[in-house]
C-alpha cells in the first residue's frame, strides 16, 4: 500500500520520505508517450516504463480533495481509509485513483532521491558525506540509472 500512502501523504501536504530499498527497480511513470520520453531524456527515459492514467486521477480528483480533507480535519484516520480501500475484493475507481496518484508521487520523490544522491559527495568521490553514509554509488550508476542505490557495508561501529 506504499503507493495509497505516498497519494494520501500529498493529499494531506505532507511529504512521504521512506527509504527505498532498490530505487533502480521500481516501476517509475510517465505521462506521455514512451517514444517521446525516450528522445527527450536518452538516459533516464527507458526507465520510465509505465503511462500514467492522468484521465482516471482527474476524473476522481474531487473525490481525493475530500478523503484528504477528512483525513486531515480528522473526520477518518488514515488505516481505516486504507485498510477500507485494500479490503475490497474488487478495486473501486476511487482506489484505483489513490494508486494511480501515489505512483506519480512516488516517481517524483524517486527522481529527487536519485538526483540528490547523484550530486551528493560520496558520489563526487569526495569526503564528508552525512546525508548519503549508508549509500554507495558509483558515477557511472548515476549516470547509467541501473543498481543506483547498494548498500555499503560497514567497516565497523558508527559514530554519531
Amino acid at each position: 500500500m506504499t503507493l495509497v500512502n505516498f497519494s494520501l501523504f500529498d493529499l494531506v501536504g505532507k511529504q512521504l520520505s521512506p527509504r527505498i530499498r532498490d530505487l533502480g527497480k521500481i516501476t517509475l511513470y510517465r505521462t506521455g508517450a514512451k517514444a517521446d520520453y525516450e528522445d527527450r531524456f536518452p538516459t533516464a527515459g527507458p526507465l520510465l516504463t509505465k503511462k500514467a492514467n492522468l484521465d482516471l486521477v482527474a476524473d476522481h480528483w474531487d473525490d481525493l480533495l475530500r478523503l484528504a480533507g477528512s483525513l486531515k480535519y480528522g473526520h477518518a484516520t488514515a488505516s481505516l481509509i486504507v485498510g477500507k480501500l485494500s479490503a475490497s475484493s474488487r478495486q473501486n475507481a476511487l482506489a484505483a485513483a489513490l494508486k494511480e496518484y501515489g505512483a506519480i508521487r512516488r516517481t517524483i520523490y524517486a527522481a529527487i532521491l536519485w538526483n540528490q544522491v547523484c550530486q551528493a559527495p560520496a558520489a563526487r568521490g569526495e569526503a564528508g558525506s552525512r546525508g548519503v553514509t549508508r549509500l554507495a554509488v558509483r558515477q557511472e550508476d548515476c549516470s547509467a540509472g541501473i543498481n543506483l542505490l547498494v548498500d555499503q557495508p560497514r567497516s565497523g561501529p558508527s559514530r554519531r
